[in-house]
């Protein structure tokens, strides 16, 4: 087989994947493999042990050697959230975007949809104090806009980042926040300005190092005037 060939190329990367979920243990973007472990080691070394018989040609050895490199390094910066940032701004996965769509559909008198953009978590029930107020509020805060005849350009004044795990805080590094406390300056059909606060968490998805699911996917929990207090997220 010479080299550079496709059929060396494919080979390549798989081994490289294989290798990765044979020796770092890394399952999450295919859990149903987890059962199959000691079967995908074995076919990885099986692999690994044809393309050391079968390919003796140096540069063939050494664009092997680069692609299981490039492999390693390309895995570690997916499971460090470095190519996140730039998927959830693609994707309209942040704060600033949620706050934006629920605006326009505001704007849009679509209320509805703006109902249906301000959600509660599935655990979140009227067991739960401040459940009941809450839906209330959202009922409350979307027809108050609506009726304002809010313009759907916005100014974002302050963004507060918060880790919501453990020990929560907030936190300087954005990249690291499952939670958002965003200001917001609207202005309605008069030309008044309204300050609002949209509480945006993350639903679903992680953004610690090593953890895997590294996208975070958002979600308005509250909305309220700046002089009001919270029901979601009451900590300040």
């Amino acid at each position: 087989m010479k080299c550079p060939d496709k059929k060396y190329m494919i080979i390549s990367i798989a081994v490289s994947v294989l290798f990765i979920v044979m020796f770092f243990g890394i399952y999450f973007p295919f859990e149903f493999l987890v059962r199959y472990s000691i079967i995908i080691n074995i076919i990885f070394i099986a692999i690994l042990l044809f393309i050391m018989k079968l390919f003796h040609d140096k540069k063939c050895l050494i664009t092997f050697i680069t692609i299981f490199i490039l492999s390693i390094v390309f895995f570690f910066a997916y499971i460090n959230g470095a190519f996140a940032p730039f998927i959830e701004k693609a994707i309209g996965e942040t704060p600033e975007a949620k706050v934006e769509l629920y605006l326009q559909t505001a704007s849009k008198k679509d209320k509805k949809a703006a109902l249906g953009l301000w959600e509660f978590p599935n655990w979140w029930n009227s067991t739960f104090a401040g459940f009941d107020q809450l839906k209330e509020r959202r009922e409350k805060i979307t027809n108050e806009l609506i009726e304002a005849k809010i313009n759907s350009h916005f100014t974002i004044t302050k963004i507060d980042w918060w880790n919501t795990c453990c020990m929560p805080s907030i936190t300087d590094d954005s990249n690291l926040a499952n939670g958002a406390r965003v200001y917001v300056q609207l202005t309605d059909f008069n030309n008044n300005k309204l300050d609002y606060i949209f509480d945006v968490f993350v639903s679903k998805g992680h953004r610690e190092p090593g953890i895997g699911d590294s996208i975070r996917h958002w979600t308005i929990r509250d909305i309220y005037p700046e002089n009001e207090e919270p029901l979601f997220w009451a900590r300040k």
